[in-house]
Order: structure tokens, then sequence, then C-alpha cells
């Protein structure tokens, strides 16, 4: 396939722009907004990008935010501030490994997110892991066999004790791996 560049007007003053080709390996997603340069708002406009890329309420701060990108197969995310003229470019980008490229060498399921309750219903009495968004008494992860979960918390049994998390403190869960 040769590039192709699809135009699709969204609303008034937004203007989706794509552009398709396998002629590379990874992909970019960018989001620019376009606006006249004013010298007022030029700092403000400029560390904005910056701070929202150090969190979200799903990724609360940077080391989060950088766990789930390693789990995209180490995408990028970055953010995008300049000048053309009178115009001011101001957004973010993100690059990433095209699905073609990915080589999964494990069985299936294994480490596996554990997403959904029908999940960690087969998995009860399995060891997991759990990396957590903040920590927990110094630590991230946790590794133990799966006791129960209910809509709010997951429990685990770990060589020391059983601990019990509350979903929402839940960055990740999934199958332990035992080489």
């Amino acid at each position: 396939m040769k590039s192709m560049m699809i135009t699709i007007p969204v609303e008034p003053g937004i203007t989706l722009r794509a552009i398709r080709t396998d002629r590379f390996k990874t992909g970019c997603f960018s989001i620019n907004l376009l606006q006249p340069h004013r010298r007022e708002t030029a700092s403000v406009d400029a560390l904005l990008p910056s701070v929202l890329l150090h969190g979200t309420a799903r990724y609360p701060d940077i080391t989060a935010v950088t766990n789930r990108l390693d789990d995209l197969y180490g995408a990028t995310l970055g953010t995008l501030v300049r000048r053309k003229g009178e115009t001011r470019f101001v957004g973010f980008y993100a690059d990433f490994i095209e699905d073609a490229y990915i080589l999964e060498v494990s069985s299936p399921g294994l480490g596996r997110t554990l997403k959904k309750d029908k999940h960690l219903e087969k998995s009860l009495g399995e060891e997991v892991e759990i990396r957590l968004y903040k920590p927990v008494d110094k630590c991230r992860e946790f590794t133990g066999v799966l006791k129960s979960y209910d809509a709010d918390s997951i429990t685990i049994d770990t060589a020391e004790k059983e601990m019990t998390f509350a979903r929402k403190e839940i960055a990740l869960i999934r199958l332990a791996l035992d080489f």
C-alpha cells in the first residue's frame, strides 16, 4: 500500500487527518491544538502539556503512566509545543509498534491481565502478581495466591500474610510467571 491521507471534518475548527502507510514498523498518533500566538498565555501554554503528561485520574502519577506505556510494548508519549509564524501548536504524540510487528512468545493466557470477574474466578487458587498505582509499605508489586475478590477488593495470600487491596488502587493483576 502506498501512503494515503484522509481528511475528515469533525466539527467547526476540528479536523482529523490520518495518513495510512505500510512503510514503517511503528505508528504515530498526535493531537495538536492550533491557536494564535499570544504573549500573555505563552508560558502557560508551553507548560500545560507537560503537567498533563504527569498523570490522569486512571494513572495518577508519572510512574503509573510509564508502567502503562511499558505494558504497551514500550510505547512512548510526549508533548508538542511549537510555533510557526503567529500560530502556536500545543499537543501530545504517541509512538507505538504496529500490531503486525508484535511478537508474542508465550502460551495463550500466560501473563494475561486479569480484567474481568470471570478471569479472576478462573484464577482463584493461582499465583498472581499485583502492581499498584501507589506503594503500600514502600512496595508497589506483590505476588501471592488469589484467595478472593469482590466488586471493591482483591485478596491474596503472600508468603508473609494475607493482603487485601482496593480494586481502584490496582494498576495491574495477572497470573504470575514462574520460570
